[in-house]
């Protein structure tokens, strides 16, 4: 699933990265002041756009149900050491007293950490693959 997320990812970043490129030469286009070019380029940003979209939603989905599957799996993982014979967590309710809802707090953490711990590798994933993808665009561009 993480693969998938990366995948989607780079699609993602890739046709940004297109994006661009089509976006300066509508604007080469309005200083040639070639119209038919403008307009050409403006229905390829347009479908790029289009084609954008579908990627964006499977990103967004599968991320989604990463996270969700994650955070199954880490709830699951901590109410066992919960309901282990160490019993860990009662222990420290019977140590330092007023611990409310143990159960919930574990949960809501457990939320809390996979959902920011998913953003920052997306974050950081998505950052390095723009770097990547701009190099070599930079490198096509650049006279050898």
């Amino acid at each position: 699933l993480l693969v998938a997320v990366l995948v989607f990812m780079y699609f993602e970043v890739t046709t940004f990265v297109h994006m661009a490129a089509i976006m300066k030469e509508v604007q080469d286009a309005v200083v040639a002041k070639n119209q038919e070019e403008m307009i050409n380029r403006c229905w390829s940003a347009f479908w790029t756009v289009a084609k954008l979209l579908p990627i964006l939603l499977l990103h967004i989905g599968a991320s989604s149900i990463l996270s969700q599957s994650w955070r199954k799996f880490l709830t699951e993982r901590v109410f066992e050491m919960y309901a282990s014979n160490d019993q860990g967590f009662y222990k420290l309710k019977l140590l330092y007293g007023n611990i409310d809802n143990p159960d919930q707090r574990i949960a809501q953490d457990i939320g809390s950490f996979t959902h920011h711990s998913l953003a920052l590798i997306t974050h950081l994933m998505r950052d390095l693959l723009k770097v990547i993808e701009n190099s070599k665009a930079l490198m096509l561009i650049s006279p050898k």
